[in-house]
Order: structure tokens, then sequence, then C-alpha cells
């Protein structure tokens, strides 16, 4: 490889009249550096400085006056491959850090690249490097009017093109510039700092999403994490490509589906928890096998959003669990259950999919009715004053998207049922279940150790 003399990046740079608001404005931009082989780029930050700053060199008022640079950025390495401008080839930048970089140079004045660092988190490349100038004489220190400071060179990699970039692909993360003083964009610890405004002409701008939301929704966002809506009004959501979930409590549900520039409402009401939660008693029986146990009725799902084109239901189930000390031991938390949970202490149910179309009520087309219950659980003052958990979902494409979780224990339901206008119309074998439910804490009989012992597998076929 044969070494090349770097050829000098900058302009001619002229003495620009003083604003009355002075300003120190980056700008990042890409070009094709000409002077290397085909195909190789440089993006250069580009500084105007309007200050006027004392130099202690000089002993005088100066405008300008680069003296450092520090910056920090973050490149998609998938895109961006570092390139050595001295020797035309690759960059090594473990062995050679520094090599994608160029200084700024003035005549007899050179900046120096002092070191380069990187940090790897998948194909994301951060990088930090810092610049040091020093002008040989008086005449020599630089009045910045859009004057190029740093180049990065670099090769697109094979098969990309500048159509691959997004907002992501380089991000400025931090400038720590000098001019006497220093000059800071994105200070990481004290934003009264940040004097210094960027514009980032490689990539695309940030899109910015949003979504209408009420105060008081639940936000479920592509990652899986939630965030409630503080106000009424748009929320902003990430331009990751995804579903995200807008519960309004138990009554409502919006889903939209966001592919990297814009956000499309695609189901409405997929799937819905339900308040409607009493007993399912031992006069019911499936085979002669004693069924009764805590129901959790009427949850809904929009069949109408099954046929969305692009983005069809496959599924529609449940999640059950109960909160027993041996299950939150395992599980750390039943507030959320999600598809990956199953298994000994989370079971799932299925109403739709896995060859199965189970509804209690399918005759509006708008909300089908589905209802699961939790069964074969041994009543006694432990059992029947532990919470059960349901919480409804549904599948489309490789994406779980989920309704509110439901809690509730057999004590509770049989004491509203006792106390409700409805006890009066159950049969016998019905008043005998609650009965029993509440006779095991208010009289303290049938109290067994242990866990509470849970068999769903004929509701819905389980996995």
């Amino acid at each position: 490889m044969k070494k090349r003399i770097f050829i000098a990046i900058l302009a001619i740079m002229t003495l620009m009249s003083i604003s009355a608001f002075a300003e120190i404005a980056f700008t990042v931009d890409m070009a094709e550096a000409t002077e290397e082989a085909e195909g190789v780029y440089m993006i250069t930050f580009s500084v105007t400085d309007t200050n006027i700053v004392y130099d202690n060199a000089l002993l005088k008022e100066v405008q300008g006056n680069f003296r450092g640079l520090q910056a920090k950025f973050t490149y998609d390495a998938d895109i961006f491959v570092p390139y050595d401008w001295e020797y035309d080839d690759v960059a090594d930048i473990n062995e050679y850090p520094e090599s994608p970089f160029a200084p700024v140079t003035s005549g007899r004045n050179k900046g120096t690249i002092l070191a380069a660092t990187y940090t790897n988190a998948g194909t994301m490349n951060s990088v930090s490097v810092d610049e040091y100038y020093a002008p040989s004489a008086e005449s020599k220190y630089i009045y910045l009017d859009n004057t190029v400071v740093l180049a990065f060179y670099f090769q697109l990699a094979s098969g990309k093109t500048e159509e691959d970039f997004t907002s992501e692909s380089f991000k400025i993360d931090y400038l720590r510039y000098l001019n006497v003083e220093n000059n800071y964009y994105k200070h990481p610890s004290d934003s009264s700092l940040n004097n210094i405004t960027l514009a980032n002409n490689v990539v695309p701008e940030a899109v910015v999403l949003t979504i209408p939301v009420t105060v008081g929704d639940k936000i479920y966002l592509q990652d899986g994490s939630v965030e409630p809506a503080a106000t009424t009004g748009d929320y902003e959501v990430p331009a990751t490509v995804g579903y995200v979930a807008v519960n309004t409590g138990k009554t409502a549900q919006k889903t939209y589906y966001v592919d990297g520039t814009k956000a499309t409402l695609v189901h409405e009401n997929g799937v819905l928890a339900s308040d409607k939660i009493n007993l399912r008693d031992r006069t019911e029986t499936y085979g002669g096998e004693d069924r009764s146990g805590l129901r959790f009725a009427e949850m809904g799902h929009n069949a109408l959003s099954r046929n969305v084109s692009g983005h069809e239901v496959t599924e529609v189930g449940v999640l059950m669990t109960t909160e027993s000390d041996k299950v939150l031991t395992a599980i750390g938390s039943a507030d959320n259950l999600t598809y990956d949970m199953i298994g000994t202490y989370v079971k799932s149910g299925y109403a739709y999919g896995q060859g199965y179309d189970r509804f209690v009520d399918s005759t509006n087309d708008e909300l089908y009715l589905f209802s699961a219950v939790m069964y074969n659980i041994p009543l006694n003052e432990k059992n029947v004053q532990t919470n059960i958990v349901c919480r409804p979902y549904y599948k489309v494409g490789d994406t779980y998207i989920y309704g509110e979780t439901m809690k509730a224990t057999l004590y509770d339901i049989a004491t509203e049922l006792l106390n409700s206008e409805d006890y009066e119309y159950l049969s016998d074998g019905q008043k005998a279940y609650v009965q029993e439910i509440i006779a095991c804490v208010d009289t303290g009989t049938d109290i067994e150790d242990g866990d509470i012992i849970i068999d769903i597998g004929g509701l819905y076929p389980v996995n």
C-alpha cells in the first residue's frame, strides 16, 4: 500500500462580520472524497463561530480561534465501513483507531488527532475522537466561517446506498469545542452549558410519530414497555417497526402498526378484559368431572380484526395463574403475564386459533365474547383468599398484544354473590358452593397447608 499525502480539505477561510447575536454552529455533511479511491466518502464537521474571545497567548480579542474538538458519534457498522485515507484501505480501527479521521490543516499549521476510542453495541459503533489544533503564529489562528475542522472517512458496506440511511444510522452524541473557552453540544450533566447548534445533514431527520391518547390510557410500546398517558392529546411513539397498543381500561383498545414512517390504526378492540367475574359452580359438569371454579366472563374480541390485510389475527386466548407464594417466588409478579411465561406456573387457553373457535357469544360481528375458568381449586382458607389472575391476548404475526390484567379471589366473588339480589335465584347446588367457599374463611374450617392446585386442561387445549 502506498502512503498518500493528505490534501487539505479546507476552503479559503474569510473573516466574517460579527453578528449582533453570536453563535457557534456545527454542520455535519457527507461528500465523496475525490482525492481518494472510488467509492470513498467523508463526513465533515464544519463550524461557524462568530464569538469574540480573549486569547491569552495573543493578548487580544479574536473571533473564533479554533483550538480543539472532541466529537462523539454513533454509526451503523452494517452501513459505514471506516476507511484509512492515508493508506487507501479499509481502516483497522482495532489497531489504528485514529486512521479514519483527518484533522484540520491550514498552511504551516496542522491539527492533530490525539485519540479515538470505539464502543460496540450490536451493529452500532460509538466513537469518541479528540483533536487538538495550535497555530504557529499570530497570523495563523483560524476564523471559522463554515470551516471544516474534522473529517471521518468511510466506504459504504457492500450492497448499501444512501437509501438505506435512517435517522438512527449516524447520530452526533456530544461535541466539546474549544475556542480558548469550552463550548458544548449535549453536555452530559449540565444542559445550561449547551451553546452549540447542530445540523446533521448526513441522515434524514428523525420521523416524529404520534398517536391520540386519553389521560389514564396504558400505552404498550414496540419493545414491550408500558407507558401511562399523562395527558390527553398526541403521544409520540418510537419510529421502530412494530405494534403499539393503547388500552383504555378494560373498555377499549386500539392497536397501531408503525412502519418507520407512520403509525396506522389496524385493530380496534382486538381483545378486551372484563369486570364480569363470577363462579362456575359444581352443578355444571364436563364428562362427570367437577369444573367448579372462578370464571372470568365476557371478555371481548372484535372478529373483524382477523381479516385486516397484512395484520390478520391468528390467535385469541388467555393466560392464567395465581398469586400464591410458590408462583410469585418463581415468576416475580403476576401483574403483566406474557406468552413467553407459559409453563409450570402460567397456563394458556385458546378461544380462537390452534384449530379452535370457541366463543360464548359470536352473534355480534363487532365483539365476540369468551370466558375462562380456573378450576379444581381445593377449598381451604388460604386458597379461597388467593388471587386468581387472568390476562387476555391476541396474536398478529409473531407479536402478542395484551388486554388488561384481571384478578379476583373465590372468597370475594362468593361474598358478592351472597350479598346480591341474584343470590335468591341460584340453585341449591350453587348456593351450597357459595356457602362452602365463605365457610372456609368465616368458620376457619377445612384449613390445609400447601399451594393452590390448578388444572385448566379441560377448559381449552393447552400447551
